[in-house]
């Protein structure tokens, strides 16, 4: 135990004193009515908390605005606005003002700052061109003209256009021009035709050397540019064939304003096929228009190539004209000509595809249905056709799911115009007839059926290529019949399985030894197929232990002994407990390498194992004959862990800590 006698402190005096600093740098202000800095906000630091009075002075030093008067103002940011009126309410005239702060703590000290507050409520200048209603197009100049005396330093001018949200950039004039004004040169035909309104943001400088931004009022114009067409799609072929793709084209194109939009349709012979629209309105931006590959009166356009005039009339100028073609093909661009619908497939199998005289094929894949994926997997493709012009893939197909079955082509090929496409080949039915196979044994492995709940049974996975009637014979090493584990059993393609659980078909237990299994899947094509292996039973545990023995206690260390059953192939022994440090338990030690006389041990310290009744938990690897790796927990071992000779690990000492230290202010 120990104590803490009286500190004596002496007092400290400390000395403050009351501040106001980090005032904002003198700047003008234009109060009116703009909504642009329409009040001037100053700001500024106290040392502490203090009373606050703040008045302003026109340049004849007479007070024109009492801002506050012994204001409760706290230590650090402050700040106060001014809307450029007099006291009684009127305006202010333009011209540099002193603002005062004052400032007195509650020691009767005080602090004073001054700064400047410029007003003037004159504009920096106007737009001179475009003047408001004026209609503009082509390149257009956009003239800002300074105010008298106004430092501008750079002038930008915006427009509203359709392309991005509110306004687009017209450009910037960073420097005045000989006559003193900005000016910036700029095509319009990127605004937005029509009513408009374009934009200055001015940049200027005030006379105390501080920047500004001020947003000149729009100035409503008409952009009055004649319509444009662009983007047009590129020219392409498309297949109204009834296979169900690209059964009508498209063709898209943008505008530049509003327009009435007309399509036309002519052949070679530049006759009238169809009228696709009729003056129908659009806005700017992107449009678009489709055909069905029909005249007129609704009968089937020949196979060919058509062309397309599209008309926009626009507010402003001459109507747009722009034109492209469309070529229209109903053939299909090929047929699969190997195998044939209905067929028989087995062995490795010829996929063809032969093309559509003057159809462009430049690449074929073949797909089939198989257990193994989603949906199908790839049998090949063919990207060069044969000197027949026909393309051909040779391709094994065990790999696909045996009985009713369907080959998918897929093919590529290129239009007149030199445009892609793709097309999907009717589905085509066939019968895959393999062969079953049986693949992917478990391996040769013992079981332990002998109650201790570990590994009590044996199971066995194989996989069947297609689908089959499986049946599973066990023999023993004089091949006699055991059981009889599966029996024509039904089975789809892919992993299968069977279990032993050491009985003979009558449900006695067999000998220990090694036995083996059969498996015969008879599928609908070919021979059964037959797999064999060998399955282990051994009814023996891997071992006991034998140290310690039940209900011994245990005092500072302790011998952990695990005994192997003779003829196991034990490789390692890990002892456990529980302990109070850690949920559950703790390691204890383990042991690697046997003894001379085959046992498994390990000597330890027990102290840090939970005192009291407590158990011991014992974890085994064995290797069967097979040369199969194992493991076997063995029975828990109660025990008690005494500690009759344990020293303390730690001492613990007293720690004193002054309950308050205080500092006294003179």
């Amino acid at each position: 135990m120990c104590g803490l006698g009286s500190l004596a402190a002496p007092g400290f005096a400390f000395a403050s004193e009351l501040t106001i600093s980090n005032l904002s740098p003198d700047s003008y202000f234009s109060p009116n009515g703009d909504g642009q800095e329409d009040t001037a906000t100053v700001s500024y630091d106290l040392s502490g908390p203090a009373s606050v009075s703040i008045v302003i002075r026109n340049s004849k030093s007479k007070i024109v605005r009492a801002v506050q008067s012994s204001v409760a103002e706290s230590e650090g940011y402050n700040s106060f606005s001014w809307n450029g009126r007099e006291e009684g309410g009127t305006p202010a005239p333009n011209g540099v003002y002193t603002y005062t702060i004052s400032a007195e703590n509650a020691a009767k000290e005080t602090a004073t700052a001054n700064g400047r507050i410029g007003v003037e409520r004159g504009l920096p200048g106007t737009v001179a061109k475009p003047t408001p209603e004026s209609a503009i197009t082509g390149t257009t100049n956009f003239v800002f003209t300074p105010a008298t005396g106004a430092d501008v330093t750079a002038v930008t001018f915006y427009g509203r256009c359709p392309y991005y949200p509110y306004t687009c950039s017209l450009g910037t004039a960073l420097g005045p021009e000989a006559s003193g004004t900005f000016v910036v040169s700029s095509e319009v035909k990127g605004l937005s035709s029509g009513a408009n309104e374009i934009t200055a943001y001015v940049y200027f400088t005030d006379a105390f050397g501080q920047e500004h931004v001020y947003a000149v009022q729009p100035v409503p114009v008409t952009v009055a540019y004649p319509e444009e067409i662009s983007s047009l799609s590129p020219n392409r072929y498309f297949y109204p064939n009834g296979s169900g793709e690209e059964e009508t084209a498209s063709v898209g194109y943008g505008l530049s304003t509003a327009a009435k939009v007309t399509v036309v349709l002519r052949n070679s012979s530049n006759k009238l096929v169809k009228t696709l629209l009729t003056e129908v309105e659009q806005g700017p931006g992107g449009g678009s228009f489709t055909w069905d590959g029909t005249e007129e009166g609704g009968g089937p356009a020949p196979n060919g190539a058509y062309t397309y005039s599209i008309t926009a009339a626009g507010a402003y100028g001459p109507p747009a004209t722009d034109s492209g073609e469309i070529g229209l093909d109903r053939n299909l661009p090929g047929h699969v000509t190997k195998p044939k619908s209905g067929a028989t497939i087995t062995g490795t199998e010829s996929f063809v595809f032969t093309p559509t005289s003057g159809e462009d094929v430049t690449e074929t894949s073949f797909y089939g249905r198989c257990p193994y994926y989603p949906g199908t997997c790839f049998l090949g493709d063919s990207f060069t056709p044969e000197a027949n012009g026909t393309f051909v893939v040779s391709s094994e197909v065990e790999t696909l799911t045996s009985g009713a079955n369907e080959i998918l082509t897929y093919v590529d090929f290129t239009d007149p115009f030199g445009q892609e496409h793709s097309y999907s080949a009717p589905t085509l039915p066939v019968t895959v007839a393999y062969p079953e196979k049986i693949s992917e044994l478990s391996p040769d492995r013992y079981f332990y059926p002998n109650g201790s709940g570990q590994e009590e049974t044996a199971s066995v996975d194989y996989s069947l290529s297609t689908a089959a009637k499986v049946t599973v014979v066990l023999r023993n090493s004089s091949k006699k019949a055991v059981k009889t584990l599966l029996k024509e059993v039904e089975q789809g393609p892919g992993g299968g399985d069977f279990t032993w659980d050491g009985t003979e078909e009558g449900g006695k237990a067999v000998p220990a030894g090694v036995y083996t299994y059969t498996i015969t899947a008879e599928g609908a094509d070919g021979p059964p197929a037959t797999a064999t292996g060998r399955i282990g039973l051994d009814r023996n545990l891997p071992g006991t232990v034998t140290e310690p023995t039940s209900d011994a206690t245990l005092t500072d260390s302790g011998t952990f002994i695990f005994t192997p059953t003779s003829g196991e192939t034990v490789t390692s022994a890990y002892f456990y407990a529980h302990c109070s440090y850690y949920p559950y338990t703790c390691f204890v030690g383990s042991s690697s390498t046997p003894e001379p006389n085959g046992t498994f041990v390990f000597a330890g310290t027990v102290e840090n194992l939970a005192a009291g009744a407590n158990e011991i938990f014992t974890y085994v690897s064995f290797t069967d004959p097979f040369g199969q790796e194992h493991s076997y927990s063995a029975p828990a071992v109660p025990v008690t862990i005494d500690y009759p000779s344990r020293s303390p690990r730690y001492r613990r000492t007293a720690i004193c800590t002054p309950a308050s230290v205080k500092k006294v202010r003179m």
